[in-house]
């Protein structure tokens, strides 16, 4: 019986840390990323892009106020169009930023004008 109580709470103590770490929690259960900087790119009926991403950025977490079309380039110009990736309002999406790129990011609307939020996140 005791063995059975101590395999018990072993496994609660082995899941509860596989948890923490599925949420991308640290060892002492902070984040492992913050947000360095948010970017607000206004989108309409022809591609906009946005700024260069910061070179220290890893990961993005894009989020929008209206259905958008998105796409990660390596250049300035990048041009989203309707064919792209389709990101829903009030939805958020995280990406891995690796340290070659992309480092721009084109947006289009979908039916309605918009705003997308971009945060950069840094270890």
């Amino acid at each position: 019986m005791k063995f059975l109580l101590a395999a018990s709470v072993l496994a609660v103590g082995l899941s509860g840390s596989v948890h923490a770490q599925a949420y991308g929690s640290g060892v002492d259960g902070q984040s492992v990323f913050r947000v360095s900087q948010t970017q607000i790119v206004s989108f309409v009926s022809a591609s906009t892009a946005s700024q260069k991403l910061a070179s220290e950025t890893r990961v993005i977490r894009l989020s929008c106020t209206q259905d958008c079309h998105f796409k990660r380039g390596a250049t300035s110009g990048v041009t989203a169009t309707v064919s792209d990736s389709l990101l829903f309002a009030g939805a958020t999406e995280y990406f891995k930023v690796p340290a070659t790129g992309p480092n721009y990011i084109g947006f289009i609307r979908d039916s309605a004008d918009g705003r997308a939020f971009i945060d950069e996140m840094t270890p």
